[in-house]
C-alpha cells in the first residue's frame, strides 16, 4: 500500500501577509500603470513628445514592475511551500 504524503498547508500568518502584499502590489501596479499609460500616451500624441513618453515608461515602468513583483511574492506566500518530492519515486 502506498501512503499519501501529508499536504503542507501555509502558515496563517504567511497567508495574511501574502494577501496584504497582493493588495498593495495590485494597487501600486494599477495606479502606476495607469498613470504611466496616460503620460506616455500624451507624450506620443503631442509633437516632439517622444522624450516625455520615454521618461514616463522608464520612471513609471519601474514601480509598475515592482507592484507586479509584490503580487507574485504575495501569491507565493498564499499558496504555501511546495511539497518535497519523494526520493523513492523511481525505485
Amino acid at each position: 500500500m502506498t501512503e499519501t504524503p501529508p499536504t503542507s498547508t501555509p502558515d496563517p500568518g504567511a497567508r495574511f501577509l501574502g494577501w496584504i502584499l497582493v493588495a498593495m502590489g495590485g494597487l501600486v501596479a494599477l495606479l502606476c500603470g495607469l498613470c504611466t499609460l496616460v503620460t506616455a500616451g500624451i507624450g506620443v500624441l503631442t509633437p516632439s513628445g517622444w522624450m516625455l513618453a520615454l521618461y514616463a515608461l522608464i520612471l513609471g515602468g519601474l514601480p509598475t514592475a515592482g507592484g507586479v513583483a509584490l503580487v507574485m511574492v504575495g501569491r507565493r506566500l498564499i499558496r504555501g511551500p511546495r511539497p518535497k518530492p519523494d526520493p523513492n519515486v523511481f525505485r
